[in-house]
């Protein structure tokens, strides 16, 4: 069996099968097992960070490197009890093409790493720092309401992490160094494409998953500025109990309840990271280019331009 071979050591009972789901069978895994898993693996004990810290260099200059050393940790730490360790849960999402035959099946993969593990290490495919949690069937095209039965089937696979106290004495697992913590795995961060940022924050499509600043307005927009118009889910679940619909569609927001505003000690709207492909290369850099070539044929010197250029040793 396919799950048998993506066991990752944690067996087979570690994955669960879905029948509800609408589009086909959900798997996922029992996170309560794949995140201690990574707390207590071996070979990151050397690779692996559990408090926050300050970085400086000589000019006093603020060093930002691994995840524990920006402002979210510190400020998530103040939030929670004294000795706790906090476990950032980071997602992936994509999609795949399982098959070139019978139909072109597609699948979601959903992979899922703690930010306590070095960010080198979690760039290394071979260290296996990244688990497979999730295989979410994909619809077929032409599906109604597609983007709400994976945001349901995505919330599924993380259900064991909204119901987290905070208040409480945490999880007491296991660690590789041989001691026990208690901690707190949160929902920090994922790692998607603007289509899955889209469909976990619950925006129109065309709209920043961040932000409010309007879809079309152009850059240094003097009226929109994006640290004075940052998504407030507080806001919105306000707006929703009003039945102030209209309001919310102005701002891009789906008139529903977002099942990620319930996680603790979590901004749905701010776990976006950098998507070099798609939103540098394919992105801001396809614009750029666009744009140039646009400039050099209106002035007739694009040929020039290309002999240059392939000129280049």
């Amino acid at each position: 069996m396919l799950l048998s071979d993506l066991d990752f050591g944690l067996g087979d009972d570690s994955w669960i099968e879905d029948d509800s789901h609408i589009f086909g069978t959900l798997y996922y895994r029992v996170l309560c097992k794949c995140i201690p898993f990574l707390v207590a693996h071996l070979p990151f004990q050397a690779h692996r960070n559990c408090e926050p810290v300050c970085l400086a260099d000589s000019d006093i200059h603020r060093i930002f490197s691994e995840m524990n050393t920006g402002d979210w940790w510190w400020d998530t730490k103040n939030q929670l009890p004294t000795r706790a360790m906090i476990v950032p849960v980071i997602c992936a999402s994509d999609k795949t093409r399982l098959t070139n035959f019978s139909g072109d099946h597609h699948t979601w993969l959903f992979y899922l790493t703690i930010g306590n593990i070095q960010k080198n290490i979690c760039c290394t495919p071979k260290r296996h720092a990244w688990i497979l949690v999730g295989l979410i069937p994909c619809p077929p095209d032409g599906a109604n309401n597609i983007d709400k039965a994976r945001h349901s089937a995505v919330g599924t696979v993380l259900s064991q992490l909204r119901h987290l106290d905070i208040t409480g004495p945490g999880l007491k697992w296991d660690c590789a160094d041989g001691f026990q913590r208690q901690c707190y795995p949160l929902l920090a961060a994922w790692v998607g494409d603007y289509p899955v940022q889209v469909m976990v924050a619950q925006v129109s499509y065309g709209s920043c998953p961040m932000c409010e600043i309007p879809k079309g307005a152009p850059m240094g927009h003097s009226t929109f500025r994006a640290l004075d118009n940052s998504r407030d889910q507080h806001i919105y679940s306000e707006l929703l109990e009003d039945n102030n619909l209209d309001t919310l569609h102005t701002l891009g927001v789906h008139p529903i309840r977002n099942q990620f505003w319930q996680y603790q000690l979590c901004n749905v709207y701010r776990l976006w990271q950098l998507d070099e492909l798609h939103q540098l290369l394919l992105g801001l850099v396809k614009y750029l280019l666009h744009r140039l070539l646009k400039y050099l044929k209106a002035r007739n010197v694009k040929d020039k331009f290309d002999n240059r250029f392939t000129s280049v040793p």
